[in-house]
């Protein structure tokens, strides 16, 4: 029958033509379909009679499945640590609940996800797929909120639609500790500004090593696709060369005159913002009403324009006030403010993880990883120039002091980390 074929008319037709190309006719063996005009039509009305009753069987078993999920049903998603009973309904596993219990306190305990993986494996504990246990399958298990008793099924969440086995206080703890490795092992203030020579954007990644320590490090997205061979950097690595590099370029004074410049030169070509030109918008509006309006006084009296136009005159007076306010709180600070600013900034003595940072993230634009340099490009462009501020910095991610860790300086130390 055709619809053995295809539910779907589009794929049906795209199957039949590319099968034509190839020489084969598609024919049904148990539906006379005349080979004629006729025949034509006839086959596509079977082929939407069947898309339309795929359609509605579909609607169907999703009505039903959503039906059970309203009644907190397993719906034939199995969960390590529970059992489905006779009736659909979730209940805790006597044999695999003590073990799900133990994969969060080891968690808690600061046991890695792998190294949980391993002990369920040597304890003969397989997955609800009958597979061994991997580093992923604990993960998505911790954050599974079925444990604290939250019931899911596509769109239907109901709190305490199914037995908890672990307290909400354990659950939140493990997941908090989750997501703040996470977040550490992903994150730099270099994120997304570091390139490799090949063009490719360096993307930050972890790993544990042998010793158990945990690296995390720059990777060139070429590497995967085997287009390059540039090395891994180490985060902080990289992060101390570009902030040391940055913190002697910025302290020349005649590139502290130049950032200034920049910075003086954009307060005034900023102009207004959105709502300073709206508030002149209704202040010309509002002069124009009032010019109308005495125009039209000049002909006589009229005790009701009068009282327009002393409305008027108010209303111009709080717009005047509002865009004098405005104009005031965005008037740029003088430069040597600006000055003492970006100084103190620099000036790592109080509080320099939170000042480095700062400095990776507001001063650098770019940073590009080529075979005998580093090239830093900031978020300023000097005068006259087209292209951004650029400091190179003399190193090679290819030298023989590089082993297997990143980049390293050419012959010894780079002179501004000497």
């Amino acid at each position: 029958k055709l619809d053995r074929f295809a539910r779907d008319r589009f794929l049906s037709a795209k199957y039949k033509h590319e099968l034509k190309m190839n020489g084969v006719k598609v024919v049904s063996a148990t539906e006379a379909i005349p080979d004629t005009v006729e025949g034509i039509v006839m086959e596509s009305l079977m082929e939407g009679m069947a898309e339309l009753y795929s359609a509605k069987l579909s609607q169907e078993v999703k009505r039903g499945l959503k039906g059970n999920a309203k009644m907190c049903k397993a719906n034939g998603v199995y969960v390590f640590g529970y059992r489905v009973t006779s009736e659909g309904f979730y209940e805790p596993d006597p044999n695999a609940a003590p073990y799900l219990v133990k994969v969060f306190e080891r968690r808690a305990e600061g046991y890695g996800k792998q190294d949980i993986a391993d002990w369920l494996n040597s304890k003969g504990v397989t997955t609800t797929k009958g597979s061994p246990w991997r580093c992923g399958s604990i993960a998505s298990t911790l954050a599974n909120q079925k444990y604290i008793g939250t019931y899911n099924y596509g769109d239907v969440i109901i709190e305490g639609g199914m037995p908890a086995l672990v307290s909400t206080d354990l659950f939140w703890t493990v997941n908090t500790m989750t997501t703040r490795a996470k977040s550490k092992s992903s994150h730099s203030p270099l994120s997304d500004k570091v390139f490799c020579e090949c063009g490719e954007k360096m993307h930050g990644g972890s790993g544990t090593s042998h010793t158990g320590k945990r690296h995390r490090y720059f990777m060139c997205a070429g590497l995967a696709k085997g287009a390059c061979t540039a090395k891994r950097i180490p985060f902080e690595e990289l992060e101390d060369k570009v902030y040391r590099a940055t913190v002697e370029f910025f302290g020349d004074p005649k590139t502290m005159d130049e950032l200034l410049d920049a910075l003086e030169a954009y307060a005034h070509r900023r102009g207004d913002d959105v709502q300073t030109k709206e508030l002149k918008r209704q202040l010309r509006d509002n002069e124009r009403r009032q010019k109308n309006l005495l125009d039209y006084l000049e002909g006589g009296s009229d005790d009701d324009v009068r009282e327009r136009l002393d409305l008027l005159r108010r209303k111009h007076a709080e717009i005047t006030r509002l865009v004098a306010a405005e104009t005031e709180s965005k008037n740029p600070p003088g430069r040597e403010l600006m000055r003492f600013w970006i100084e103190d900034q620099l000036n790592a003595g109080h509080n320099p993880d939170e000042k480095r940072e700062r400095v990776l993230r507001d001063f650098v634009h770019r940073v590009t990883v080529e075979e005998d340099e580093l090239v830093i490009e900031y978020n300023y462009r000097p005068k006259d120039e087209e292209t951004p501020a650029r400091l190179l910095v003399k190193g090679s991610q290819f030298c023989d002091v590089a082993e297997s860790r990143g980049f390293e300086p050419r012959n010894g130390l780079c002179p501004l980390l000497a």
